[in-house]
C-alpha cells in the first residue's frame, strides 16, 4: 500500500478556512478518552497523544484534518486499512462528520464535536452533547449504533432528551439527508394512532375525510422515533411487529405498501417489566431492543448543569447572567424531570425575578416550590395540609389521622398523597 506523506496529509482542507474544533472519542481500557485533533493529529498504537491500543493497528496508522466541513481522514500506511463506513481513506481521504465512526481495522474510533468553554470542554454530536466525562460512553454507543443499519432503542427518564439523541442518531447516520420524523406514541390512541402511524384513506373512520399519509410514508428512506413506545396499545404492537418482520405496512382502509424506514424507538419505561407482566410483546422486545442507549439522568452529570442553566436564561434574558450563588444553588438539586425540568425552572426565575436578576434566595424558592405540588394550593387547602402534617406529626398512623380530620375518606388521602410527594420525610406510611 502507497504510503501516504505527513505534510500531503496535513494539508487536505487548508484552503477551505479556518478550522472547526473536533474531538475523537478513543477506546481505552474501561472506556473511552477523548483526544482534541490539532494540527498534526495522527491515529495509531505509537501516536501520541492519539494511541489506539487495539489489534491491527498500525504505529502510524491514519492522519486527521479538522475543516469547517468536517474531518478529513486519510491512511498513512497500514496494513489493515482505514475505513469511513464501507469506503477506504486510501489512497484519497474522506470526509467524516461529528458521530461517524472511523476504522483503524477493526477498532473504532468516534468522531465529535468539540467546545472549550468556561465550564470545561463539551463533546456532542449535533445538538446533543455534555460537558460530563460519564457521557463519553453514551456518545460512543449513540455513533456506532448510528453506523448499524438495525433497530435502535433509547432508554432514560423524562426529560434527559431523547428526541434529540435520536436526531442526533439520524445526523449521524447514511439516512441523514432523508426525513426525520417523530411520534409521540402517548399522545394518541386507537384509530388516530394507527392512522398517524400508517396512513389512512379517506373514510376509514369518522371524521378521516381525506387521505392521510403516515409517518412511516413521510419517514420513508430516512429514520422515524416513536416516543413513548411503552405507550403502545396491542394492536399497535402487532401492526409495528408486521412492518419490522416484512418492511410493509397496512394503510387502514387501504392496501399494504412497502417502506423502508430506520425505526429508532424511545421510552422512560421499563419495557422488561412490562413483559414480564404481559403489556409488552416479547417478540416485539427482542425487534426493537437489538442496540439499546441509556441516556443518563441530569443528576448523574451534574457538570452539565450550571453551563444549561446559563444557556436557558441567556435565552430567556439576552445581556444576563445568573450569579455563582444562584448556579449553586441549582447545582444542589437532583432535578427529578432533569433538562426539562432545570429549563422550565430557569425560565421561570427569568420571568419572575423581582430585580430582573434571580437571587440565590429566589433560587431556593422556586427549586423548592418546583418540587412541591401544593405550590399554587389555596389559603384553604394549604390549612388542611398544614393540619394533616401535625397529626401525622403526632405519631398517628394514616388511617387514625383520617378519622380525627373530620374529612371525606377520598378528600383526606388526596391531600395526603400532596404531602407525600411534597416531603415523603414527614409522613407516616398509608396505613
Amino acid at each position: 500500500m502507497q504510503r501516504i506523506d505527513l505534510e500531503q496529509a496535513q494539508a487536505i482542507g487548508a484552503a477551505t478556512g479556518p478550522r472547526q474544533s473536533h474531538s475523537v472519542l478513543v477506546p481505552a481500557r474501561g472506556g473511552w478518552r477523548p483526544v482534541l485533533i490539532g494540527d498534526k493529529m495522527i491515529l495509531g498504537a505509537q501516536a501520541v497523544p492519539g494511541c489506539v491500543d487495539a489489534p491491527g493497528v498500525a504505529d502510524r496508522h491514519c492522519a486527521l484534518r479538522s475543516t469547517p466541513e468536517g474531518v478529513y481522514v486519510i491512511d498513512v500506511g497500514s496494513t489493515t486499512g482505514t475505513w469511513l463506513g464501507d469506503k477506504s481513506c486510501h489512497p484519497r481521504p474522506q470526509l467524516a462528520r461529528a458521530g461517524n465512526v472511523v476504522r483503524l481495522g477493526r477498532a473504532p474510533v468516534v468522531l465529535c464535536d468539540q467546545r472549550q468553554t468556561g465550564d470545561g470542554q463539551w463533546l456532542g454530536i449535533g445538538d446533543f452533547g455534555s460537558w460530563s466525562a460519564l457521557m463519553w460512553s453514551t456518545l460512543a454507543d449513540l455513533a456506532l449504533v448510528a453506523a448499524a443499519p438495525f433497530p435502535a432503542l433509547l432508554l432514560g427518564e423524562s426529560g434527559t432528551g431523547k428526541e434529540l439523541a435520536a436526531q442526533a442518531l439520524h445526523g449521524a447516520s447514511a439516512r441523514a439527508a432523508k426525513p426525520f420524523v417523530a411520534v409521540n406514541c402517548g399522545a394518541l390512541h386507537g384509530d388516530l394512532l394507527l392512522a398517524e402511524l400508517f396512513g389512512a384513506e379517506r373514510g376509514a373512520y369518522t371524521g378521516c375525510h381525506e387521505r392521510r399519509r403516515g409517518a412511516f410514508e413521510r419517514a420513508d428512506g430516512g429514520t422515524l422515533l416513536l416516543d413513548e413506545v411503552g405507550e403502545l396499545s396491542a394492536a399497535a404492537q402487532a401492526a409495528l411487529l408486521r412492518v419490522l418482520e416484512v418492511g410493509e405496512i397496512q394503510v387502514l382502509g387501504g392496501a399494504s405498501r412497502s417502506v423502508d424506514v430506520r425505526l429508532v424507538c424511545a421510552t422512560h419505561r421499563d419495557l422488561r417489566a412490562m413483559v414480564r407482566a404481559g403489556t409488552f410483546r416479547l417478540d416485539l422486545w427482542h425487534r426493537i431492543a437489538i442496540a439499546p442507549v441509556a441516556l443518563l439522568p441530569l443528576r448523574l452529570r451534574r457538570p452539565d448543569i450550571a453551563p444549561l442553566a446559563a444557556s436557558f436564561f441567556d435565552t430567556a434574558a439576552p445581556g444576563q447572567v445568573l450569579s455563582p450563588e444562584v448556579l449553586a444553588v441549582l447545582g444542589e438539586h437532583d432535578w427529578p424531570g432533569n433538562v426539562r425540568e432545570l429549563k422550565n425552572l430557569v425560565l421561570r426565575l427569568a420571568a419572575t425575578a423581582r430585580t430582573g436578576v434571580p437571587t440565590a434566595a429566589e433560587a431556593w424558592q422556586a427549586v423548592q416550590g418546583h418540587d412541591s405540588p401544593s405550590l399554587f394550593a389555596t389559603h384553604g387547602q394549604q390549612a388542611r395540609l398544614a393540619a394533616i402534617e401535625a397529626l401525622l406529626a403526632d405519631g398517628l398512623s394514616a388511617q387514625q389521622a383520617w378519622r380525627q380530620s373530620g374529612l371525606p375518606r377520598c378528600t383526606f388521602y388526596r391531600y395526603l398523597k400532596m404531602l407525600r410527594t411534597a416531603d415523603p420525610a414527614t409522613v407516616t406510611a398509608v396505613a
